[in-house]
């Protein structure tokens, strides 16, 4: 008589009423063992070597505790035949049944279901059988994902919260629908403001917004006022105190932000996509993402979304670059970002050779571009890095002394009284199309009107219908084009308010040369690097710099002081001038 290992493999991810359980499951397998031992027909003897039982595992993938020890088994040859209850007991995913059943011919073990009296890979038909069983099997998993996936967009439409834990200033709140589903009571997650953390989070914004807090400067002062982070964000390395990351977080995270038609038209801009219509963005919600596209969040916003937005923006214009910067000393710029290649656009690298000489060795440092792909890669491969370096900070010392330079560049950029801005333009040509649609909309009034006199006519039915569907179309275009009108109403308004006077800024950059002069080697690359926004380089001579200007450019006594404190010079940036 011929005997066969077996192990009867048991899973079940979820309590169900009118499912079985693990051990039901076992005790089935065992009595269809019995069964077989008991034919005097079958000259096999099945000896039950092992019970594994996976409870609250999911079939989706083989990562489970004791699918993985019997794969071990199966891999010893310690094992002749796994029994189950039902083949999806074993995985719903065909891609893994197939590698499982691969591993199992090639170990020569066969599978055996209970519920399905067909499948026996022992024979030929099993084998077929338990391949369409699986097809089907994974049809079912695939329809369920998909009904999943399409239930969760429509529950992010409606506002409710999608995300995998709760943002600093909100609290959540477990609702209990009532209904039992798969064995368990439906819930629904709810936010509600958390008072003292939605303080924290005005305040983050309002400090940031100052233009001279950085995100470890005011990490720092919440960790000094005692103000304890979420539990979820807590780190031990850290101690539980905020970094740098934790603010950065707080500022771009759109779950603060207000549902206006200013943070619609924001987002459009910046090439998100949206889950609901533009007449949800009508105030008094805040902003989630779910799968990549905006929708709205039912809780209060703790911050405006110009609040939002203008911290976005600053959070944008002091972002800088920087590519393969080494460790070596450089008298001004080292490590700052802010050379650039005149052919590729790229950041330039530095890097440092030693040559032998009589006394020893000597190091040449250089700064150089490393895209292999531009053009001047090799002649911008050795702009000497001290040569750069001093004619550098000698065209600032040249510059800001030229106060006629300086009124003629700001004059150029800021005197708007002979053109009109980008925004102006374009506001002009919205309103020429929000007119050309009143009198579309008017147009096809009236001929809906004149039509719905013939309405036993199916044709003129269709008509109707048509035109209707264009007017619909048309009055959500209309809305699109108000809110960006309004946008950027709001936008030239702030332009305007914000100009501020040529003279105050001549005032301020007086005798900026002098404090380049009696700065250490250390403050001047601080200060190189505020006044600098990059600097575009064909060799050590021949450069452009690009400056930044400042809405509130500290005078050249408070430039010393902070210089002096060591620390990094702060302010607003106003316009870039090119």
């Amino acid at each position: 008589m011929e005997e066969k290992r077996v192990v009867i493999y048991a899973r079940q991810s979820k309590f169900k009423e009118n499912s079985e359980s693990c051990i039901n499951q076992i005790l089935q397998c065992k009595t269809k063992i019995d069964h077989l031992n008991a034919d005097p027909r079958d000259s096999t003897r099945y000896t039950v070597i092992q019970e594994l039982i996976d409870d609250g595992f999911s079939g989706k993938s083989l990562d489970r505790p004791n699918m993985q020890k019997f794969i071990k088994m199966v891999e010893r040859n310690e094992v002749d035949i796994i029994f189950a209850y039902k083949l999806d007991r074993v995985s719903r995913n065909m891609k893994d049944v197939f590698w499982l059943l691969d591993k199992l011919q090639k170990h020569k073990v066969d599978i055996i279901s209970f519920k399905e009296k067909e499948i026996d890979t022992t024979g030929a038909t099993g084998k077929a059988f338990f391949a369409i069983n699986m097809v089907f099997a994974q049809l079912e998993r695939d329809l369920a994902s998909e009904r999943s996936k399409d239930n969760n967009v429509e529950l992010a439409k409606r506002g409710q919260f999608m995300g995998s834990y709760v943002k600093y200033g909100h609290t959540a709140i477990k609702e209990e629908i009532g209904q039992i589903e798969e064995g368990r009571s439906k819930t629904k997650t709810l936010l509600t403001w958390n008072k003292e953390e939605a303080e924290v989070v005005k305040n983050t914004f309002a400090m940031y917004l100052e233009g001279n807090n950085s995100f470890s400067r005011i990490a720092k002062m919440l960790n000094d006022d005692g103000i304890p982070k979420k539990q979820e964000w807590k780190q031990p390395k850290k101690n539980n105190k905020w970094i740098e990351s934790n603010i950065a977080n707080m500022i771009k995270d759109i779950n603060y932000c207000e549902n206006t038609i200013e943070a619609y038209n924001y987002f459009k801009k910046q090439g998100f996509e949206f889950l609901v219509d533009i007449e949800k963005f009508s105030g008094g919600k805040s902003l989630q993402k779910y799968d990549g596209k905006i929708t709205i969040l039912n809780v209060k916003p703790i911050v405006s979304a110009s609040t939002y937005i203008n911290a976005q923006k600053m959070r944008d214009s002091k972002r800088t670059t920087r590519n393969h910067v080494l460790p070596y000393q450089s008298d001004i710029l080292l490590g700052s970002g802010i050379l650039v290649c005149h052919e590729c656009g790229k950041h330039l690298g530095n890097a440092v050779t030693t040559k032998k000489v009589k006394n020893g060795t000597k190091e040449y440092r250089y700064y150089h571009c490393y895209n292999k792909e531009c053009g001047q890669c090799g002649k911008m491969s050795h702009i000497k890095m001290d040569e750069l370096d001093k004619n550098v900070l000698n065209r600032l010392k040249e510059f800001f002394p030229n106060k006629e330079l300086i009124k003629n560049i700001l004059e150029a950029d800021y005197n708007k009284k002979n053109r009109l801005s980008e925004e102006e333009e374009r506001m002009k040509q919205i309103i020429k199309k929000i007119e050309g649609l009143d009198r579309l909309i008017n147009n096809m009034n009236t001929a809906i009107a004149n039509l719905a006199e013939q309405e036993n006519d199916e044709d003129v039915q269709s008509l109707i219908a048509t035109y209707q569907s264009q007017q619909i179309q048309a009055v959500k275009k209309k809305k699109e084009l108000r809110a960006e009108l309004e946008t950027l109403n709001l936008e030239v308004v702030e332009e305007k308010e914000h100009l501020y006077e040529i003279s105050e800024l001549l005032d301020r950059v007086d005798n900026l040369g002098e404090v380049l002069d009696k700065s250490t080697e250390e403050n001047r690359k601080r200060l190189v690097h505020f006044l600098v926004k990059n600097i575009v380089v064909r060799s050590d001579q021949d450069f452009d710099m690009n400056m930044y200007f400042y809405e509130d450019l500290p005078k050249p006594e408070q430039l010393q002081k902070c210089l002096d404190n060591d620390c990094t010079p702060q302010g607003v940036r106003w316009k870039k001038i090119d």
